[in-house]
């Protein structure tokens, strides 16, 4: 990262405590050329473009698997994108692998994995290749992506996202322009490179867990109602995912748009698919793609009465709708109780998806006024069951 002084006369820490509900959208959504040819030759290669970026990026993935769980610890803190942070590891500093042995570059002004400067950071947050350093560098992004949205406000989302990529090699007034920001930058690329080099990290493990990890949510499984519902003697989690299993088949029609849908929304996609499940066994139960006497429409059976309709009901578009509707849940009880872990509010989203938030008034009752009083429980088992089986 090599910033201007004059452009970084910034507070070297950003409270970490800021909304959590705050994001920058999904890397996968920005457009990219990805590495110029100057790049492309300084790592050996002779071809340029998001092949070279991917090319290196794969390079260093070795090296990056051994911080994935500090790059993914920071990017749920700070509510950014993991792959993009391994995006930005690559490009400054290899993993490390360009680094001397105790964490600086060649001219010992950039420390770090993130290479932070510190002629404009003197406070550096140490060791070289921690968590903690891993938070100050998001930090600065942070701080850069925020001020392109203030600068840029008619940009979307994903190129506020883009322009502060740029702004952390060269500073938020080197951006003039979406289609020239990366001029004067590092090889005049830096934010095409970073971004297709994290598309590729996107990819292969490093998504993001602003929601909670869901396989952490504790779960007492399916009501002994809904297991006789499904023609079950039982309940509790061996009901949910016996239900699950069934739907396992109906749901593979639905697997690359139930993913695409997660992908972009930051949601982990056995969710949905457990969703689908519940709310409609993937589809058998409609007619014309409706249940619920009328009112809940498509895969995931959105209400009618509270949303208007979005695509049909079978389609990627309804999908998003849903998934986007379970986002804003979430969201409602991050707010609602702040002091919850991020799993278990990730929990009480599910569990308001089906009977709203005003609902919820404890984590233990949570399902009390819920379909069957169990609706996140057995949501949660299912979603389990699909993760384990290729979600």
């Amino acid at each position: 990262m090599h910033l201007p002084l004059i452009i970084l006369g910034l507070t070297a820490f950003i409270d970490i405590s800021f909304s959590q509900s705050i994001c920058y959208r999904n890397i996968n959504g920005v457009d990219t050329t990805g590495a110029s040819c100057q790049t492309a030759r300084s790592e050996g290669l002779i071809y340029c473009g998001v092949p070279a970026s991917e090319k290196i990026a794969e390079g260093d993935l070795t090296r990056m698997n051994k911080y994935k769980g500090i790059i993914k610890s920071a990017g749920r803190k700070l509510c950014v994108d993991p792959a993009v942070i391994a995006g930005i590891v690559s490009r400054e500093s290899h993993a490390g692998a360009a680094l001397t042995h105790d964490g600086w570059d060649e001219r010992r002004n950039g420390f770090g994995l993130m290479q932070i400067d510190r002629r404009s950071y003197p406070q550096l947050t140490r060791p070289w290749n921690s968590e903690a350093h891993l938070i100050q560098g998001t930090q600065i992004l942070v701080k850069m992506i925020t001020a392109i949205q203030r600068k840029f406000p008619r940009w979307t989302k994903e190129q506020q996202l883009k322009g502060g990529i740029s702004a952390y090699n060269a500073g938020p007034r080197n951006v003039q322009t979406y289609a020239d920001m990366d001029i004067g930058t590092t090889h005049n690329d830096y934010a095409n490179d970073v971004v297709a080099r994290a598309q590729f990290y996107k990819k292969n493990g490093y998504l993001s867990e602003h929601y909670g990890k869901l396989m952490d949510v504790d779960t007492t499984g399916a009501s002994i109602e809904t297991g006789k519902q499904e023609g079950l003697s039982y309940g509790g989690v061996t009901a949910s995912e016996k239900i699950a299993e069934r739907d396992l088949k109906n749901l593979q029609k639905y697997e690359t748009k139930i993913k695409n849908v997660g992908k972009k929304l930051g949601v982990d996609p056995a969710l949905i698919a457990a969703i689908i499940s519940r709310e409609s066994h993937g589809g058998i139960v409609l007619k014309d793609g409706w249940g619920d006497r009328g009112n809940g429409f498509g895969l995931m059976q959105v209400d009618k009465r509270h949303h208007e309709i979005v695509g049909t009901w079978d389609s990627e578009e309804h999908i998003t709708q849903g998934t986007e509707i379970l986002c804003g849940m979430i969201k409602d009880i991050q707010k609602k109780f702040p002091q919850w872990t991020r799993e278990q509010q990730l929990k009480g989203g599910i569990s308001a998806y089906n009977a709203g938030p005003k609902n919820i008034q404890s984590y233990e009752r949570m399902d009390i006024g819920t379909t069957k009083n169990d609706y996140a429980n057995d949501v949660v088992a299912r979603a389990k069951f699909y993760k384990r089986n290729g979600y």
